[in-house]
């Protein structure tokens, strides 16, 4: 094939489109009865007056976006709203989140203001006990008040679980005592009474413990060297 030289030679270019992603927009959307846990957890905390309330409240689809919620396969799978000035209790909606396995809640103030009746009151609602998938609860540093749910007992995925510096009663381990994946367990800074009392096949797998700070009675138990695992002990 002979070019002139002489001519401006034309070099076609493949066309470039720029696609343009709006945040929001293109996300799957979550179950209404998990986005209706959301709304209600944002009502009953005083939501318009956290920290970081960015994007909450936004159409359906736009979940994904909502500050420190993480969506996976269409489900709510992650909360971490820490330290983002939560005020009130946890709505019993919480249970709607069935997916959920993390829930991060720490320095807050989530939690009657005043803890009336704490031995017949539950520091969380009965229907946590729904998240079977739960692996991991951080709720330090709030007003949680009262014993925990004998049910909690049933997260048998649950493997990191702290509440130290709320005010939850009742005795050690009591229902948390069913849980044989948690690894980390801190309850220090709380109301907790009686003797410690540990079976030989609780906690097999745990590496830290915290009970300081609480109100314990009784010796300390012999029992507590059968927990083979354990890297970090504290209790006075």
């Amino acid at each position: 094939m002979n070019v002139d030289l002489s001519k401006p030679v034309k070099i076609f270019k493949p066309l470039l489109i720029a696609v343009v992603l709006v945040p929001g927009v293109l996300h799957a959307q979550i179950p209404d009865t998990e986005r209706s846990a959301l709304i209600a957890l944002y009502d009953a905390t005083d939501g318009g007056n956290w920290t970081n309330h960015d994007n909450w409240l936004g159409d359906p689809g736009t979940e994904a976006d909502w500050h420190g919620v993480t969506v996976r396969d269409g489900h709510v799978t992650g909360l971490d709203l820490s330290s983002n000035n939560l005020t009130g209790e946890l709505p019993p909606e919480i249970g709607y989140l069935t997916a959920l396995e993390r829930l991060i809640i720490p320095d807050n103030h989530i939690g009657p203001a005043t803890c009336n009746s704490p031995e017949t009151t539950l520091a969380f609602p009965e229907e946590i006990t729904k998240l079977t998938h739960l692996r991991r609860l951080e709720a330090d540093g709030n007003r949680l008040c009262g014993s925990l749910p004998p049910e909690i007992g049933e997260l048998h995925e649950l493997w990191w679980l702290t509440l130290n510096r709320n005010r939850i009663f009742g005795t050690f381990p009591g229902p948390i005592g069913d849980l044989e994946k948690l690894q980390i367990l801190w309850l220090a800074g709380n109301e907790l009474s009686g003797d410690i009392l540990l079976g030989g096949d609780q906690f097999p797998v745990l590496e830290s413990l915290d009970l300081s700070r609480n109100a314990f009675s009784g010796k300390f138990p012999e029992s507590i060297v059968q927990l083979t695992t354990l890297k970090v002990l504290r209790l006075s």
